[in-house]
């Protein structure tokens, strides 16, 4: 799989209200008429991945053209079991990544750095080859004051594995300033550890200090633009659909995958019937000017002789 096909995404995790059961095709052909063009089908533990409703979707969401991608919580208790049973759920379904999602626990760990580093290494072990390996992990490590807030040994470890990263950039409040200020803070952190490829995911939910709104939405998709990220991600699917003026923005946000419009020809001025005329005069002056007569050239005798 190339980076790229990640594109824009959403987390998925919980089924949404009225899409369960024989409507699975109808909740895959939402997402693919959203523009999405792929989804991080998401659980909070590997045993429970894989699903009736989420195996169904894997396959929908394929018939669709929408790549489905593994994401998964973990927690360090066993790391290395943890990346060959990722890996093993990669070969089964046929899914072409996954994203591995480290947070409090799995930081909390004595020796977490070491196990980032099996985590990762045990999926790639035994993982199709070409399947990619995504770290998300936290927005930052630093406290605005130089304080640390999470071990960034944890992320360096990890990025030094992982194919690409997601930082968890949920903004608190509710602006477009605030959305894009989290991202680039976020990005220059990440940014001093590694200069792997960065898919970020923002915020389509209310809660943790933090609204949704269409205005922050459309900031942040903008700034990770600039920034040059390759896709954005948002957390999630079920909380943007309760939210409709959300999911809308999100609908209308561009795909990533999208081709460059092709250049169109600027259109000729519409002339008046006075400046059809001035041209034409002006193009044809045998039609206005008189004939000149030729000069003739007299030739006079020699009276010197």
């Amino acid at each position: 799989m190339d980076i790229t096909q990640i594109g824009k995404s959403a987390y998925l995790w919980l089924t949404p209200a009225g899409y369960g059961g024989n409507q699975i095709p109808s909740l895959a052909r939402l997402l693919k008429h959203a523009g999405f063009e792929s989804i991080m089908l998401h659980e909070v533990n590997l045993s429970g991945w894989a699903s009736g409703d989420r195996l169904a979707l894997v396959d929908a969401l394929r018939a669709e053209g929408v790549t489905p991608i593994l994401s998964v919580a973990v927690y360090g208790d066993d790391p290395a079991a943890e990346g060959r049973k990722a890996a093993a759920l990669c070969a089964q379904y046929g899914l072409p990544a996954a994203t591995f999602d480290l947070e409090s626990k799995w930081d909390s760990k004595p020796n977490a750095p070491a196990n980032t580093t099996t985590l990762f290494r045990a999926f790639r072990a035994a993982a199709p080859a070409g399947t990619l390996a995504g770290m998300c992990w936290w927005a930052r490590y630093r406290s605005p004051g130089g304080g640390t807030w999470h071990p960034v040994a944890v992320l360096r470890a990890g990025m030094d594995e992982a194919d690409f990263g997601t930082p968890m950039a949920y903004h608190e409040g509710s602006t477009a300033e605030a959305a894009e200020s989290l991202l680039n803070a976020s990005w220059r952190q990440w940014r001093e550890v590694t200069d792997k490829p960065l898919v970020p995911a923002g915020r389509a939910y209310n809660g943790d200090g933090g609204t949704a709104t269409p205005e922050a939405v459309r900031a942040f998709e903008a700034a990770a633009r600039s920034l040059g990220a390759p896709g954005v991600t948002w957390w999630s699917v079920g909380s943007a659909l309760a939210l409709p003026a959300v999911w809308d923005a999100l609908v209308a946000l561009p795909q990533y995958a999208r081709p460059a419009p092709e250049p169109q020809p600027e259109p000729r001025p519409e002339l008046t019937l006075e400046e059809m005329v001035r041209r034409l005069w002006e193009a044809h002056p045998e039609l206005h000017d008189p004939p000149r007569k030729p000069v003739r050239r007299l030739h006079l005798p020699d009276v010197r002789a």
